[in-house]
């Protein structure tokens, strides 16, 4: 359960990541040096691995092949992923097949935003004094051409077959499991559908649908936004849709742990203060002090990423803390009230072995002793443990 949940917490510091690198793409903020270096450092973690490499100093690269290598990865691995489900499901194996799901599932689930944003990109033209039209993501692409016509409707499929299609199969995969992930849930429910717990253990039965909710999240911050023209606008209704989800998770607080709960407003709050950041950016970027909002756009992105590793290297220590202090409190409660008489046990150790009698007096002696702590250590070590327990169910 611990690994699982410091799993969970990591698996929000990449949505954040994801979230944060896509926001100066989307929005076209330039950001101050020292900002925009670090966001280059972050840029593996984002998963966007074409996107980070200086793929255009070793070949040539434009965005039509950043989008078509975007749309065939995805269509491998899941093409993969489908043709060894089904060849599970032939041998009778199903239980196998289910869990072959997980490794497409996860693919899917972390390349999400990056298949978004290149789609949506591909779209949006920008016309030029002179009349021409190029692609506002990559100034060398004629939008009138015969090439990226086809793109176009290359990036209209990828739109319905990833970004629709993704979500919604995940919302089928769980509606098909609701009675046995929602409300009324049980482990041995849980059992049945263990290929789907990636997407439903952490949160709470009435919210089973709320991985899709993050998948919505990813495409209205980092994707549908790109189709208003680039303008103080378009930051400015990105910087209301961040506080329209900072609101949602502070009210439906979706998951069972609280401290997951807190980390992702945390990270939703920080959102918020980015997108405040991209406005001010874009009304006078020459106006303010680029050193300052890049020391404070670091402490705003630094911060969540700080809480979750502390929660991540203290969860361990402290389970571990609670656990072996109950375990000495179970084990010495006893000894500490073994010995009634600590001048006759010094003595007894220098004197010869006691005969039968005498031990038979001295064991009467330290249980009858036993007997008179057994209600004051028995509410200590039921403390101890609930506690320990606590801590282990976190």
């Amino acid at each position: 359960n611990l690994l699982k949940q410091l799993n969970k917490v990591c698996s929000l510091v990449l949505n954040f990541i994801q979230i944060v690198g896509k926001v100066g793409t989307i929005y076209y903020v330039t950001w101050p040096g020292e900002y925009d270096g670090f966001l280059r450092v972050l840029s593996p973690f984002s998963l966007d691995l074409i996107g980070s490499m200086p793929v255009k100093c070793i070949t040539p690269y434009n965005y039509h092949h950043q989008l078509r290598t975007m749309l065939v990865v995805p269509l491998i691995v899941n093409g993969s992923g489908v043709l060894s489900r089904l060849c599970l499901l032939k041998a009778g194996k199903i239980a196998q097949a289910n869990q072959a799901m997980r490794p497409w599932l996860l693919f899917n689930y972390l390349a999400y935003i990056s298949i978004c944003t290149t789609c949506f990109r591909t779209i949006p033209c920008q016309e030029m004094p002179d009349g021409s039209t190029w692609l506002r993501a990559d100034y060398s692409i004629d939008c009138t051409s015969g090439e990226h016509r086809l793109h176009f409707v290359l990036a209209i499929i990828g739109i319905l077959v990833y970004t629709l299609g993704i979500p919604a199969g995940i919302f089928v995969l769980l509606w098909r499991n609701r009675k046995l992930i929602g409300p009324g849930r049980t482990e041995d429910s849980m059992k049945q559908v263990a290929h789907l717990n990636m997407f439903v253990e952490h949160y709470r039965p009435n919210v089973w649908w709320s991985e899709c909710i993050v998948c919505a999240q990813k495409c209205s911050m980092a994707g549908v936004l790109v189709f208003v023209p680039q303008s103080t606008l378009q930051m400015a209704l990105g910087l209301l849709v961040s506080i329209g989800w900072f609101g949602y998770y502070s009210f439906v607080t979706p998951y069972r742990n609280p401290i997951l709960n807190y980390l992702v407003i945390l990270m939703n709050a920080c959102l918020c203060c980015i997108m405040l950041c991209a406005v001010l950016l874009g009304v006078d970027g020459d106006g303010y002090d680029h050193h300052a909002l890049s020391v404070i756009l670091l402490l705003v992105t630094i911060t969540p990423i700080l809480v979750s590793a502390l929660y991540v290297f203290r969860a361990p220590y402290d389970i571990f803390k609670a656990t072996t202090s109950a375990a000495a409190t179970a084990t010495n409660s006893p000894g500490a009230a073994a010995d009634p008489d600590p001048d006759a046990a010094s003595s007894g150790l220098a004197a010869a072995a006691p005969t039968k009698a005498m031990q038979g007096e001295q064991d009467d002696g330290y249980l009858e002793v036993a007997a008179s702590h057994v209600e004051a250590t028995e509410e200590d070590i039921e403390d101890e443990c609930e506690e320990a327990y606590e801590l282990c169910r976190v």
